[in-house]
């Protein structure tokens, strides 16, 4: 049932009308049950397939219900082939696509049916269709079909720059395949953070280039589009924001200009790699037009649409704006936050965490993170970021034997169980707050010995570097700059 469940799920209204209407006429018993069985699933999702059979056939009945289910899949297909790629796709560029791949079909049914005035009239749209929007498999699929007319009506020389045209298609549908292949190992490897090692920083270097030479050969803007956007997340990995910042831009260019990549989505997203660029070089105001921006291109309420709400918080929470970081806070963390997933519930309760520690709230503060159970599980930077945050609570009530005893051990165990390339800075900070500790929450005698570490993470270079947009959300070297006497300096 679950297949069956999926299709009905994702069915439009319109395609549910014309479902009704081509299939559910009562002119046999199947359309009558067929339309008893889809009324029963969009009513009770969850119902058995013996319940289903029971209700439908008055007893279990096996054999003919599974043959019900499977003429109304097939059914539901046909009518999402009819209908889907219209207002149901929210991707431009991908409404073109299945436009296309759809009048593919109709010719070749027509061409089977010996209409070839009608069909060669319709593969010339798909051939001006497939080249206008950066089609090439499409391209060749409808030139494949030209060929059964050209061959007879016009001759072999026609036919041969087809095939021609063909060969080009085919060479162009490979190296747009390489590109995202490209794209794919640089972008999981900044997403993973797996490139911290030298060799596959070069790496990652390498294969731009690769793409770069791609788009430069093919003019493709498929390739241009892989291109920019690796560009980007690269750059970004690396801490050269300001090559990064370039390529988002190009990026953006790209995707408002070209029909071929252009979608609101992909708008919004250009304008979202942008804004937090601008977050990473602590650029808060210049961020918030881009965020904007985004917020109108994505459907309101869509996941697309909270992130981008994450990032415009961070950027009000950076550049000090506490009030309209805690007005955005109070329209999200509703009833209906708690529907979503726990990571992007966990992550805005995390916020609401940080915003009190930053209003002085310490106490509220650290019982919001105590009580963090949505990124408890997360073995990554956020439950590093929870523990953080709990010893920096601590610290301000002074509560020392807690201190020792329960935050400062669970954050070193955490820590020791992480790669050493992606913890040096939290590492660091535990060395510091050690110290902290040692000199009984003294920070001018702790300041004595972690000088140098802390001058290290003010100039934030390589591993050390700061994130805005991680976990640290309250830059720990500034934090604890705040914590001295104004004779003691450092970075």
């Amino acid at each position: 049932m679950k297949i069956l469940n999926e299709l009905i799920e994702v069915l439009q209204s319109e395609e549910i009308r014309l479902l009704k209407r081509l299939y559910f006429n009562g002119n046999d018993e199947f359309e009558t049950k067929g339309l008893d069985l889809f009324n029963l699933m969009r009513l009770k999702p969850e119902v058995s397939d013996k319940e289903a059979s029971e209700k439908i056939y008055g007893k279990p009945n096996p054999s003919a219900f599974s043959e019900l289910k499977k003429r109304l899949i097939k059914n539901i297909q046909d009518v999402i082939l009819l209908k889907g790629g219209e207002k149901s796709l929210q991707l431009n560029f991908h409404q073109e696509l299945i436009d296309c791949r759809k009048k593919i079909i109709i010719a070749d049914i027509l061409l089977n049916r010996g209409a070839k005035i009608s069909a060669s009239q319709l593969l010339e749209d798909i051939s001006k269709q497939s080249e206008h929007f950066d089609f090439p498999i499409e391209q060749i699929q409808s030139d494949d079909l030209r060929k059964n007319i050209i061959g007879h009506a016009e001759g072999t020389t026609n036919y041969e720059i087809i095939a021609q045209k063909t060969f080009i298609n085919f060479n162009k549908a490979i190296k747009i395949a390489k590109s995202k292949d490209l794209f794919k190992s640089i972008s999981l490897q900044v997403y993973f953070q797996a490139n911290k090692e030298i060799q596959l920083k070069v790496q990652s270097i390498e294969n731009l280039e690769r793409l770069k030479n791609i788009y430069n050969e093919t003019k493709s803007p498929n390739a241009g589009f892989y291109y920019y956007l690796a560009g980007t997340h690269c750059f970004q990995l690396l801490n050269d924001t300001e090559t990064a910042l370039k390529f988002a831009k190009s990026f953006l260019e790209l995707v408002k200009n070209n029909d071929a990549v252009h979608s609101n989505a992909r708008v919004g997203g250009a304008n979202i790699e942008i804004a937090v660029i601008l977050i990473n070089k602590e650029e808060y105001k210049g961020a918030i037009p881009y965020i904007k921006e985004a917020l109108a291109n994505f459907r309101e309420g869509s996941e697309n649409y909270l992130q981008t709400l994450q990032v415009q918080w961070l950027a009000y929470f950076h550049n000090e704006d506490l009030e309209d970081a805690a007005r955005l806070l109070k329209t999200v963390i509703t009833p209906e936050l708690y529907k979503k997933p726990k990571i992007t519930r966990g992550k805005w309760l995390y916020f609401e965490a940080f915003l009190e520690f930053k209003k002085k709230n310490y106490r509220k503060s650290l019982a919001l993170i105590s009580n963090l159970k949505e990124l408890r599980q997360d073995k990554s930077g956020w439950l590093l970021g929870c523990k953080l945050l709990e010893l920096m609570n601590m610290i301000e009530i002074n509560d020392p034997e807690q201190l020792e005893f329960y935050s400062l051990g669970t954050l070193k165990k955490l820590i020791s169980g992480l790669e050493d390339a992606n913890t040096k800075r939290i590492k660091l900070i535990y060395s510091i707050l050690n110290k902290i500790l040692k000199k009984d929450l003294s920070f001018e005698e702790a300041f004595k010995f972690c000088k140098k570490e802390l001058e290290t993470l003010s100039e934030g270079q390589e591993e050390f570097h700061w994130n805005p947009t991680g976990f640290e959300l309250v830059k720990f070297d500034e934090w604890f700059r705040s914590k001295l006497n104004p004779q003691f300096r450092f970075g």
